[in-house]
């Protein structure tokens, strides 16, 4: 019906397949997982997160400081003369002791250390997950490839068997119908290596 063909319609194929060998590669490691690079990113930024739980702890200094000019008046009017203007500076130091959000501060910590144990969790089963894909990837790939020698050499043996059952056929040894189911036997065999390919 693809084709255009009507039921009368006689397609006949003459062309004879000549498969050349083909190498495949024996594969013994795959790349490395990408996937698992998420991981290990959200691993490092929960050990970055303790970090920055356990600076809670500590005292923090700060400095500021201004060095300027300013006007002081009564009224509004800005004055643009250097006898209007005084130098106003100062400098400030400030210390902060987390005292009062200690236990916070604890909690805190506490949270971001199991969310780094989870994560560590996360990544070893991820890791596991990965290796166990990989190897079933590999023993897969090696499985198909040991099917497609079985396949090929299937192949051949059906090739010959069906080009003896010519010869057979030729001689009169054999009917027509012994030598049509051994070439019908042939063509499943062709089949199933185009398939393993």
């Amino acid at each position: 019906i693809l084709m255009g063909l009507q039921l009368e319609d006689i397609l006949q194929i003459t062309e004879d397949l000549k498969l050349t060998n083909v190498s495949f590669i024996e594969l013994k490691e795959l790349n490395p997982d990408k996937n698992l690079e998420i991981y290990n990113l959200q691993l490092q930024q929960s050990e970055i997160d303790i970090k920055t739980k356990r600076a809670s702890f500590y005292p923090k200094i700060s400095t500021s400081g201004y060095f300027g000019y300013q006007q002081f008046k009564d009224d509004f009017v800005v004055a643009f003369d250097d006898n209007a203007w005084k130098p106003y500076n100062y400098i400030g130091l400030n210390l902060s002791i987390p005292i009062f959000n200690s236990y916070a501060n604890k909690g805190n910590l506490k949270i971001a250390k199991v969310n780094q144990q989870i994560n560590e969790q996360v990544l070893e089963t991820e890791n596991m997950k990965s290796k166990m894909k990989d190897n079933q990837l590999l023993t897969d790939y090696e499985n198909s490839l040991e099917q497609l020698k079985l396949s090929k050499q299937n192949h051949e043996l059906f090739k010959q068997n069906a080009d003896f059952s010519y010869n057979k056929y030729k001689e009169g040894i054999i009917g027509i119908d012994s030598y049509y189911k051994s070439f019908e036997d042939y063509l499943e065999a062709e089949n199933n290596y185009l398939n393993s390919l």
